[in-house]
């Protein structure tokens, strides 16, 4: 396709409404006035989700098919207003002038959102309604436009399709091996096994323990100390590098890691989530919404299967209440029931979960290439669009992405 048109500020065929947010007293939630939005977190894939917040005092305005532009970090996500909607400081409207297709409007600034966020490797936490304006546009004709969307509505739609298959394969890997879990630990006969309480199966002489309370401002040089968001299910993340002062790190001794402890999630959104420690971090300590649990290590699989199992999972589900920030209480983790089949049993079932654990782990990992091989060809494809090259759907190339 060739590449007609001009290069023009977005000022010079748009209009820019930068947001005013209203007074607090204006606020409800009964649906009275206008629909208020502040920021991203009511973004939604492409179109604004449903308002959960109204205002009577309305500031700055946004129409049905204005873009809305997060400015304020993060800085750059877009999305349509479906109705008429009052925008609060951290949003900017964005209405094409006549010449120029919101959509394909909507599809520009997509292909240079890495621009909007940040210049020169830098992030900028805000972004002013003037340098909104001189972000630059390439402009060609109208129908020239109207071709581009066109055969972007067709591309993206089936790398849409395809991202959200990847995604609900990663789903159902995660759901096969839960149910495995749950099968393996309950015991064949139907007859409940002996249980003794977590407290009573760690390292004599050791205690379950919370780690750092407050770990401060990071100390490169100090000693790593490992987040809640790194422990996952069955597995830790250890691609970041958090650190303490060595002095923090003895006040908290007691939670040193030896490597083989069990580390279970006390805190929020990832509570429950249970890992075993690798002996790569030894010496590391943990912060205060992470449980060390120091048990023997011929029993550190089991209890970590047994946490993640359906009584683990229900009993820390019973004990945090549903509140709005989960918080599973230390006593609770310590009188878990643990189930002590005999050792032979333990093993054999140990062996069948670390088996299925690494099937569903390679899976995972195919599921979650795709879905990063279908986002570097949804960035390719909007970077061909705004320079020229792309003709037409390259439909093979998003086939072979999501097989």
């Amino acid at each position: 396709m060739k590449r007609d048109g001009e290069i023009r500020p977005l000022g010079d065929v748009c209009e820019v409404i930068a947001g005013q947010s209203p007074s607090g007293s204006a606020y409800n939630a009964s649906g009275v006035g206008l629909p208020f939005y502040q920021g991203k977190k009511e973004f939604g894939e492409k179109f604004i989700r449903p308002p959960s917040t109204w205002t009577t005092q309305i500031t700055k305005r946004a129409l049905v098919g204005d873009i809305l532009m997060s400015v304020r970090a993060p800085v750059g996500p877009i999305n349509f207003a479906t109705e008429e909607i009052c925008i609060g400081r951290g949003l900017a409207a964005i209405r094409a002038r006549p010449g120029l297709n919101q959509n394909f409007l909507f599809y520009h600034l997509l292909s240079i959102q890495s621009q909007i966020c940040g210049r020169d490797g830098a992030v900028f936490p805000s972004i002013s309604r003037g340098e909104i304006c001189a972000l630059e546009l390439w402009v060609p004709p109208l129908s020239e436009q109207q071709g581009i969307v066109g055969i972007l509505d067709e591309m993206l739609v089936g790398l849409a399709t395809a991202t959200a298959n990847a995604g609900k394969n990663l789903k159902s890997a995660g759901e096969i091996l839960q149910a495995t879990i749950n099968a393996a630990l309950t015991s064949p006969e139907g007859n409940s096994w002996p249980s003794e309480n977590l407290s009573s199966l760690v390292i004599a002489g050791k205690g379950i323990s919370y780690g750092v309370v407050k770990p401060g401002r990071p100390d490169p040089s100090g000693v790593r100390v490992i987040k809640s968001q790194q422990v996952r299910d069955g597995w830790m993340d250890l691609s970041e590098d958090f650190r303490i002062t060595n002095k923090l790190d003895k006040e908290y001794a007691r939670t040193r890691l030896q490597g083989g402890e069990v580390l279970l999630n006390l805190v929020g959104a990832s509570i429950g989530r249970s890992a075993i420690a690798p002996k790569e971090i030894t010496g590391a300590n943990v912060t205060r919404a992470v449980a060390v649990i120091p048990v023997p290590h011929e029993l550190a699989e089991w209890v970590q299967y047994n946490l993640r199992g359906r009584v683990g999972q229900m009993l820390i589900r019973s004990s945090t209440g549903g509140t709005a920030q989960p918080v599973l209480n230390l006593r609770e983790v310590k009188n878990l029931p643990i189930p002590l089949p005999p050792l032979e049993v333990r093993a054999a079932i140990v062996e069948k979960l670390n088996m299925a654990s690494e099937e569903v782990a390679n899976l995972q990992l195919l599921y979650e290439r795709r879905r990063e091989v279908l986002a570097e060809l949804r960035h390719s494809v909007l970077q061909k669009a705004f320079s020229g090259e792309l003709t037409s759907p390259p439909s093979s190339a998003i086939k072979e992405a999501a097989e």
